[in-house]
């Protein structure tokens, strides 16, 4: 409503469509389970295995992979043995955090009525959980 009520899906959505955007010869793989990423017979091209055995052999690839995901690939996929030092010490700093949403329905949006804002951030680290949100 105000341009601003982007979600967690939107940059992927955002990415599909730039895909889509391409043409043919591009995929995109829903459901599957990565098992590793392995050089190809082809240069600059790597090979997808995935766990039902799909093989798939790309000059490109976009990974969105959460951290137990990511730990689960192959030890011997290149992203982990022939990847640039920088992505490596990229790839060793991922970690994860328990979170939680929390959405709430009020009779009044305060905030707007009575506040005048639409948008605004928040943090405590006082308790024994931190909070932060927008």
């Amino acid at each position: 409503a105000y341009g601003n009520n982007a979600g967690y899906a939107t940059p992927i959505e955002t990415m599909l469509g730039q895909i889509e955007d391409e043409g043919e010869g591009q995929q995109v793989f829903f459901g599957k389970q990565l098992t590793g990423i392995y050089p190809a017979q082809v240069p600059r091209h790597v090979t997808l295995r995935f766990s039902d055995g799909t093989r798939v052999t790309a000059g490109r690839v976009l990974l969105n992979l959460p951290e137990p995901a990511l730990e689960s690939l192959d030890k011997g996929s290149i992203v982990f043995t022939h990847s640039r030092r920088l992505v490596r010490k990229s790839l060793a700093k991922v970690s994860s955090k328990p979170a939680a949403k929390v959405y709430a329905y009020y009779e009044d949006a305060w905030w707007s009525s009575k506040l005048g804002l639409m948008e605004g951030y928040f943090s405590s680290s006082g308790g024994s959980i931190p909070l932060a949100g927008r």
